[in-house]
């Protein structure tokens, strides 16, 4: 026999005018039959050619493993920056001479600002506390100074904004470092300025990083879908001559894209958990453990956004891939 698509062709259309109005006399499919019709040829599909769908769930594994472990570690590194900047505190040391009344009066107007966690005033006998307890072993170096206390009282202040962390603690050192009773202000302008630049880099490469991943996902799934729809070239020839529509052609390829991105996202966000378990077990038991000392995965929402662009993507690559196949 011949390739049935040039049988097809070769046939008088004449002789199948009344064919077709024939069809049309008969009664309408439910659309319940269609989805059907479409899951069961979608199924049959992956069946017919498994090695093209493995070849498809693969690659997109391989994709969206590298998709889900970046954002994985850009997640985990802006919740270093945002720990390390929510550690940092602004500190106010006092002159000696202050006033019980100024000293209230001082803490009372940093309480009524909205941006302000927490104030937490430190004596003199406190400071020394917390010194001896710093320097541990070496805390004998301190037995010199006998029953006097060098230690200025002072008053540590922690905000609640961690994005804009600089700016505040620059406006309370204007505000309050020329202040008659602060002697001077303290806070770790060199680790901020540095924590404040990464950050604001990461928030600022994060959207282009998203969109060129995007691209070149799709351009790679695309294609694969591409490749593994010419199995069926001569399916949807065939039903083109036939005279069925293209949505009722790549129904069926549309459902086996989208199970393609399910399946492939799936599998990579399961292979993501298991490095990530294995490589936080590894970091904690390290050295790594202070700079990383509570690893996140990613939550809920992330999954499920991830997910949905796999599935997505391959039923877009799928529809788009049996259009131009259908054109060409």
């Amino acid at each position: 026999m011949g390739d049935p698509a040039k049988v097809i062709k070769e046939v008088n259309p004449n002789r199948l005018v009344g064919v077709w109005q024939d069809l049309d006399a008969l009664p309408k499919r439910p659309e319940s039959f269609l989805i059907f019709h479409h899951i069961s040829y979608a199924i049959k599909g992956i069946i017919k050619a498994p090695l093209t769908f493995t070849a498809s769930v693969i690659t997109g594994f391989v994709v969206y493993l590298v998709l889900t472990l970046g954002i994985l570690i850009l997640q985990n590194i802006e919740g270093i920056i945002g720990k390390q900047a929510s550690e940092l505190l602004l500190t106010i040391y006092l002159k000696e001479n202050i006033s019980a009344e100024k000293l209230e009066a001082m803490i009372s107007n940093i309480k009524l600002d909205p941006r302000v966690e927490f104030v937490n005033f430190i004596d003199k006998k406190q400071a020394l506390i917390e010194l001896r307890s710093i320097l541990g072993a070496d805390a004998y170096i301190l037995s010199g100074i006998g029953d006097s206390n060098p230690l200025p009282t002072s008053i540590e202040i922690k905000f609640k904004d961690k994005i804009n962390l600089e700016e505040t603690f620059k406006q309370y050192e204007l505000n309050f470092g020329t202040a008659p009773e602060t002697d001077r202000i303290d806070y770790s302008k060199s680790w901020l300025g540095y924590l404040a630049k990464v950050g604001e880099s990461l928030r600022r490469i994060s959207p282009f990083i998203a969109i060129i991943s995007l691209i070149v996902v799709s351009f790679v799934i695309f294609n694969t879908a591409k490749l593994g729809l010419y199995a069926h070239r001569q399916e949807i020839e065939i039903m083109e001559l036939l005279g069925a529509k293209s949505s009722f052609i790549g129904a069926p390829y549309v459902l086996e894209g989208l199970a393609q991105g399910i399946l492939s996202s799936v599998i990579a966000i399961s292979f993501a958990y298991f490095l990530f378990y294995y490589a936080s077990q590894v970091i904690l038991q390290s050295s790594l453990g202070n700079l990383f000392p509570n690893p996140v995965f990613l939550n809920f929402s992330n999954l499920l956004v991830i997910v949905s662009i796999a599935s997505t993507i391959g039923a877009l690559s799928s529809y788009v891939a049996t259009r131009r196949l259908s054109n060409a």
